[in-house]
């Protein structure tokens, strides 16, 4: 007995959780709607910003840059979503994402997991003092 069976793609995503994918490099090659990078070499900023150059407006990031991928040595988390955030709202680009409601979020996080390293450098540094939001802006 045999079955067939009909499958329709919709999309497709890339994940890069050994992140093989650099920047630039990677951009050529690019084929996906999404994208969820990681920052195991401290290039999963780049890596969206070049795939933005293709197109591609769905990314996939946690909150703190927790998670991981348990199949990757060294694998650390998806890419920091209060810093992509940040850096699509700086590039005038409007994510529907309350940033400061969203730096509170991970707050309330932060102090119900202790001992859990968190991630992220808006964190650490904080929202500039002439911070506004794209989607405020003219």
């Amino acid at each position: 007995m045999t079955a067939n069976v009909d499958v329709i793609v919709r999309e497709v995503g890339l994940r890069d959780g050994l992140q093989l994918v650099q920047g630039r490099a990677g951009r050529d090659r690019f084929v996906a709607r999404g994208g969820a990078f990681h920052d195991t070499r401290g290039t999963g900023m780049a890596n969206v910003a070049a795939t933005l150059d293709c197109g591609v407006r769905l990314f996939d990031a946690s909150l703190a840059g927790l998670g991981g991928c348990p199949f990757a040595p060294g694998a650390s988390g998806n890419i920091v979503m209060e810093d992509l955030c940040f850096m699509l709202d700086s590039m005038g680009l409007r994510t529907g994402v309350d940033l400061e409601r969203l730096i509170a979020v991970r707050e309330l996080l932060a102090s119900n997991l202790s001992g859990s390293e968190l991630h992220g450098a808006v964190a650490r540094a904080g929202l500039p003092k002439n911070y506004v939001p794209a989607a405020t802006r003219v």
